[in-house]
């Protein structure tokens, strides 16, 4: 038996393409799909079945600039205390658990969570 496994692409004869991994013989993750005369859509496959349509949107922009804000603040916070033994006031103190708390709420009420966990 003839078992597809892998990367690989599917071209239909009205040239549609997929591009994904297969896994026993389905598409399994996030997959590309090229239709003629549209653009390329980022999709995600489960068991050979199309069970999302993943577009960006300003939602996702929103989130990453939040998440490098944070980032960026928590580990500068600690950079500035660790390299320069300098010790910030006490405002500044509770800011960097609070920011990595606001990201971490953040992180787990956003969309692209739910669908990685199913939820």
């Amino acid at each position: 038996m003839d078992v597809k496994e892998g990367n690989g692409k599917l071209t239909y004869e009205d040239g549609t393409t997929i591009e994904g991994v297969w896994e026993n013989n389905n598409l399994n993750g996030c997959a590309q799909v090229k239709r003629p005369g549209k653009k390329l859509q980022i999709v995600i496959f489960r068991d050979g079945l199309l069970i999302e349509h993943r577009n960006r949107s300003d939602c996702d922009k929103s989130y990453l600039i939040l998440s490098l804000i944070c980032q960026i603040g928590f580990f500068g916070l600690m950079f500035l205390h660790f390299a320069t033994d300098y010790c910030p006031p006490v405002w500044l103190s509770w800011f960097t658990p609070c920011l990595y708390l606001l990201y971490m709420i953040r992180s787990c009420t956003h969309k692209a969570t739910k669908e990685i966990f199913n939820t």
